[in-house]
């Protein structure tokens, strides 16, 4: 065992039988929760291979289709891995795809299935996502699969079920957006635009918790916040037994934006463990609140005035990607910073258990011909991708951080100052991001299994595809 930036690795897999640096984890590490064994598959240019491990990572069974990739996802022209389920005999892998020879082009949703026992592995598949039809978002709840698509025309949302067993099931929802949300010109696709799912005890980075649309699966319910110019953040509530929704705005009463004269506010909302947390941004203060996400009831809240220049313990604007720099802010310049961003809030725990909120705002930008543009959405407007209206001079992306750190006590809720605000999550970034093996690092992949923590790579210096069990030192 060696140790390097606070982790000690064990290797516990060794994949010698590499077709070059391009050996790719493929698999979204399937756990079967029944008996605890893990599913992953490796892939290059001509084969994939799938793998079933052991609790304790033990090498149990191993499959590939004989005739490579010829009748796998990996045939069609156009394939991206969506998510995986265990199935009744194995696993499912599920992929968007595409191709020119199947279903006259149109995307589709297609289901890989990998039987250990009898060492098979087989494709069908599964729905067709119709011309009038726009992709919104995709989650796992259980051993279920949910393909969330909406139709702009009839204001619909369209809910496909995969089963365990292969079955389809198709639900279509009416949604009422212009009784919900009045904003001109708005269909179902631009209301959830820039959409992510999570679980709802997922650590995670600024830059998944800027998006503006986050799906949350729990076992009977996938919760939905919505974050939109000029309104406080929208609650859906999606049942996955009955397929019924219900919409809610949460209420910001006693927030600025909100109470008193009218002012310009922005916000976004991050479920973490049993909490709704929402981060919202006036001109001269920024407060958090935590509600009960199923009552909106407000549990505590935060304010932080731009006067107040001793409340953070770790605040910082970074441009990354080119002339890297980082730099303090004073609070009265990180609002306005905070103003004018992408705004996300995310929660992760640190070595004591705590809660520890990220917030700020994460933009990827071009410069581009001599121009800045900021892509994606800023402010809750979304601006025009640069790429696409202009094609001449050098483009060059870089990304902007505004953030800071706070703890909050994982029971009271209150502030603890002087904590430490580095999370797990943290950590592990720090890790994946700098490591480097003795030659050269491909296909990193971090994944948890049975309470621990594990990390694939391409390692060029002994031409093979490695497992590492990691352990923080804390």
């Amino acid at each position: 065992m060696m140790s390097i930036t606070g982790w000690t690795q064990k290797t516990v897999f060794t994949y010698p039988e590499v077709g070059g640096k391009d050996y790719s984890i493929i698999s979204i590490a399937c756990i079967n929760e029944k008996d605890k064994t893990l599913c992953l598959g490796l892939k290059d240019n001509t084969k994939i291979e799938y793998f079933l491990f052991s609790p304790e990572f033990k090498l149990i069974s191993k499959v590939s289709p004989s005739d490579g990739l010829k009748k796998t996802a990996y045939a069609f022209e156009k394939q991206q891995l969506m998510k995986a389920i265990v199935n009744n005999t194995g696993f499912n892998f599920i992929y968007w795809a595409r191709d020119k020879k199947v279903f006259n082009n149109a995307p589709f949703i297609t289901v890989q299935t990998i039987n250990f026992d009898k060492k098979e592995v087989s494709l069908n598949n599964s729905f067709i996502i119709a011309d009038e039809e726009s992709w919104i978002e995709n989650f796992t709840s259980g051993n279920k699969y949910y393909g969330v698509l909406c139709n702009k025309k009839t204001d619909q949302l369209i809910i496909n079920t995969l089963n365990a067993d292969g079955k389809t099931e198709r639900k279509t929802i009416f949604f009422g957006l212009e009784n919900f949300y009045k904003a001109k010109n708005v269909n179902l696709f631009d209301y959830f635009f820039f959409s992510r799912d999570f679980t709802p005890s997922q650590e995670t980075g600024l830059k998944e918790g800027s998006d503006l649309a986050k799906f949350f699966a729990y076992p009977d319910k996938a919760v939905i916040t919505v974050q939109k110019d000029k309104e406080p953040p929208h609650i859906l509530n999606l049942d996955l037994a009955t397929m019924t929704l219900t919409k809610k705005k949460l209420s910001m009463d006693g927030f600025c934006g909100f109470a008193g004269k009218k002012q310009p506010f922005y916000n976004n909302a991050y479920i973490f463990d049993s909490n709704l947390y929402v981060l919202n941004v006036c001109k001269d203060m920024i407060e958090i609140g935590i509600f009960n996400p199923e009552t909106g009831a407000l549990l505590k809240h935060h304010q932080i005035l731009e006067s107040d220049e001793a409340f953070f313990d770790a605040t910082s604007s970074r441009v990354i990607g080119q002339n890297e720099k980082e730099k303090e802010l004073k609070t009265k310049e990180l609002i306005k910073k905070m103003m004018r961003g992408s705004l996300g809030i995310v929660a992760a725990k640190n070595r004591n258990g705590n809660v520890v909120l990220t917030c700020g705002t994460y933009d990827d930008t071009q410069f581009n011909g001599g121009g800045y543009y900021v892509g994606g959405f800023t402010a809750g407007t979304q601006n025009f991708d640069p790429n696409k209206h202009y094609n001449q001079g050098k483009s060059n992306k870089i990304t902007l951080v505004t953030s800071f750190k706070i703890v909050l006590d994982k029971e009271k809720l209150t502030l603890l100052p002087g904590q430490d605000v580095e999370s797990r999550y943290d950590k592990i970034q720090d890790y994946s991001q700098n490591f480097q093996p003795t030659a050269q690092a491909n296909s990193r992949y971090l994944f948890p299994f049975n309470g621990k923590l594990y990390f694939g790579f391409y390692d060029a210096a002994k031409k093979a595809y490695l497992i590492q069990y990691l352990e923080d030192d804390k």
